[in-house]
């Protein structure tokens, strides 16, 4: 949840790195497998030409495995892991971050409690350090528990004054209910206030186990070096105890979500409509994953998108509509989004439909396809510009099973989608008659006009 230390210092470093990152991109790099004694394995980019150390890491569970009345316990644990473990508090551990140039950042979502950290490499001994002390012994001081949830609360408050976040939680509850990815990480007040810094405790230990770890790392540290820290950073995995003390409890079994052509409003009176438009979508190991990709590209990615010529362009409805498709670990959506002025929901949500009724129809032209293949290969180096980005991005990849030779295979996977793949993407997503659609708007007079009640 926050950052630590040496930021004057890493400015300058992680500056120099994002630019040699993208000639080594250009070069391509080798990824090392690498396995302690106690059986930890992590994937490495052995990297010596910066003194800079980054680590990513992820224990699957996240949110989705938040107690029923406890909502929001996972997200609280991660804004936790780096106020004060062992015998050093909240202050003295900030501290010793920031006396030894060490970025330590833990965050949580639905399907993950995640960790990054950065160090110069002569530091790393006192890095991995502090982290085996965030994840062995946090300590929960009920000082921190207190400001942490308060910080929490502020945040979640400050987000229902917008109504895009509204609108966007209004969707998920829809097409989700009321299993994990249908509510909000935050949890709310009630369930916020019930937990102690006993349960904090007692669900950290659950939770920061061996068994659900994956872990990345990239920069100036050899295989070896690597092998040793893991084994003294993280808790292994007990082979004399009871799986039920060392692994934490199964995930909720996936469902599919339900999506049943419902219109939502959300009354807010202001003088704009957030409009929703969307459903199931896929999760990242479909094999029509990116034929998905490229079609919502097409529909929805960018200034020249089917959806911005015809509602923005033409239109002159809108600023800025888009389309996503989000891959959650066990289940996936699919949705497009944009803004319009009060009086003209009625007519933006129905050419929105009309063109996701086109594409499902008749699929990309070739020109489209063509488009929209090179924008995805070459946006994807763009995004490994440090050595940490790089470190997530193997996480990913770990976490998803797309193996280690991905980025190598990526290219060819993207040019080998046909026009056929992506249209049978679109009818796999695109069905705008039983898709949900959100609304915000004003009262019952919104309500009326979103539904077409009040054209003549």
């Amino acid at each position: 949840m926050t950052k630590r230390g040496g930021l004057a210092l890493f400015g300058a470093l992680f500056g120099a790195l994002a630019m040699l990152s993208l000639h080594a991109e250009a070069r391509g790099f080798e990824i090392l497998r690498v396995r302690s004694a106690a059986g930890i394995e992590a994937w490495l980019v052995e990297d010596h030409r910066l003194p800079i150390l980054s680590l990513a890491a992820a224990w699957e569970g996240g949110a989705g495995l938040d107690p029923k009345g406890m909502e929001g316990i996972a997200l609280l644990t991660a804004g936790l892991l780096d106020e004060g473990a062992g015998r050093l508090g909240a202050d003295r551990f900030r501290a010793a971050l920031e006396k030894h140039s060490v970025r330590l950042s833990f965050q949580a979502d639905h399907d993950a409690l995640y960790l990054s950290m950065r160090s110069l490499s002569e530091k790393k001994e006192e890095a991995f350090r502090l982290l085996r002390l965030a994840v062995r012994e946090p300590r929960f001081d009920s000082e921190a528990v207190e400001r942490i949830r308060r910080q929490i609360l502020l945040n979640l408050a400050r987000k229902t004054q917008y109504a895009e976040w509204e609108a966007r939680r209004a969707f998920r509850r829809a097409l989700f209910g009321d299993r994990p990815y249908g509510r909000i990480k935050e949890g709310g007040e009630d369930s916020l206030k019930r937990i102690t810094p006993r349960a904090l405790r007692s669900h950290g230990r659950a939770l920061l186990v061996s068994d659900r770890l994956t872990i990345a790392v990239v920069g100036a540290i050899t295989p070896e070096a690597l092998a040793k820290a893991l084994d003294e950073i993280f808790p292994p995995p007990r082979q004399d105890a009871p799986p039920e003390k060392t692994t934490a409890p199964p995930l909720p079994s996936p469902k599919p979500p339900s999506a049943k052509g419902e219109r939502i409003l959300v009354a807010r009176d202001e003088p704009q409509n957030v409009i929703i438009v969307g459903g199931a979508g896929l999760v990242r190991r479909d094999p029509d994953f990116i034929a998905a990709a490229l079609m919502s590209r097409i529909l929805g990615g960018g200034l020249s998108s089917r959806l911005m010529r015809r509602i923005r362009v033409q239109g002159g409805l809108v600023y800025d509509i888009h389309t996503e498709l989000i891959p959650h670990k066990r289940a996936g959506l699919f949705l497009a989004q944009t803004q319009t002025r009060q009086g003209q929901g009625a007519e933006t949500l129905a050419l929105i439909r009309e063109e996701m009724r086109a594409m499902r129809m008749d699929g990309p032209t070739a020109p489209e396809l063509a488009d929209a293949k090179a924008y995805l290969i070459g946006a994807y180096d763009l995004r490994l510009d440090s050595s940490l980005r790089l470190a997530e991005n193997l996480l990913y990849l770990r976490r998803e099973g797309l193996g280690m030779d991905y980025r190598t295979r990526r290219r060819r996977l993207i040019d080998s989608v046909r026009r056929e793949d992506v249209l049978r993407a679109a009818r796999r997503l695109l069905n705008p008659d039983k898709m949900i659609a959100v609304i915000t708007g004003a009262g019952e007079k919104g309500e009326k006009e979103e539904k077409g009640e009040d054209k003549k």
